[in-house]
């Protein structure tokens, strides 16, 4: 409602609850990206390594700060403690583009409009004590100047400036990374399972048994046109750490893709790729 920015990092295990706390899982996808009791605009970013980790943080609170919005990085508790070795890509950037307001000091005969009608849903934002304009911030539905209010036709267009942002929100989402794409089959996953989703499909391709990947670390919001030119008329097999094969469900509802099996894992261990050649191999014939 305040549309603040904010950055949340989410090292998922298994629940309900504290569940398996020292185990790891992929069960909180669907929950990052409904969990309020209304509707908003949100980012969820799900990188696969250390290295991506790194590089996807940046992003998120670039894009958090360049829209107003909550930004969630759903790690796992495998991701978050496991060790690797990578070429070491990190960089710092040299300079930080900054979205706060400069010219919107506000004084008494024209005050500073926190909650301004913008056409893209981006008002103008500036730091509390940085100026003599007042800065007005609610978790009431409010006002174009920050003031609490319940009129119906300020209710329906704040809503509608909120929901503004997502046109150009979609455009930032990269599209899931593709592994031999003109295979008929697909083993599509999410997260800290990109690694052995691509070895797996590297062995089964020498024992002569075609399959791609198509691996997803831009969650949400989904860009369906994208999304339905990678994966329509392929065989998807989901691989997932959850026992419902979320991104699964999530394909189905927003690119009205439908998976042809899953190979689930939910006992809190991580996936290794024996075990998705295994089970891929008893699905694919």
């Amino acid at each position: 409602m305040t549309e603040t920015p904010l950055v949340i990092l989410n090292a998922q295990r298994p629940g309900p609850a504290t569940g398996l706390p020292t185990r790891t899982g992929q069960a909180d996808l669907l929950f990052s990206i409904h969990a309020s009791q209304d509707d908003f605009p949100r980012f969820v970013f799900a990188p696969g390594t250390p290295v991506e980790t790194y590089e996807t943080m940046k992003r998120a609170f670039h894009l958090s700060e360049k829209y107003q919005v909550p930004a969630i990085l759903l790690l796992d508790q495998f991701l978050a403690d496991f060790r690797m070795t990578e070429v070491n890509t990190l960089t710092v950037d040299p300079e930080i583009e900054r979205f706060y307001a400069q010219n919107n000091s506000g004084d008494d005969d024209n005050p500073y409009l926190r909650y301004a009608p913008a056409q893209d849903g981006v008002s103008p934002q500036r730091l509390p004590c940085s100026g003599p304009g007042l800065v007005r911030i609610t978790g009431n539905e409010h006002d174009p100047e920050g003031h609490i209010s319940e009129n119906a036709a300020n209710r329906i267009a704040m809503t509608q400036k909120r929901a503004a942002k997502l046109p150009a929100m979609i455009k930032e989402m990269a599209p899931p990374i593709l592994v031999n794409p003109t295979a008929p089959v697909f083993l599509v996953g999410w997260g800290s399972t990109k690694g052995n989703i691509l070895e797996a499909v590297e062995r089964l391709n020498a024992q002569g048994i075609e399959v791609g990947a198509a691996v997803f670390k831009d969650m949400w919001p989904m860009d369906r046109q994208v999304v339905e030119k990678a994966l329509t008329g392929k065989q998807l097999i989901m691989v997932e750490q959850n026992a419902s094969g979320q991104l699964g469900r999530l394909l189905a509802q927003e690119a009205r893709i439908s998976a042809f099996d899953t190979i689930l894992k939910y006992d809190g261990r991580p996936f290794f790729p024996d075990y998705i050649v295994q089970k891929a191999k008893e699905l694919v014939k």
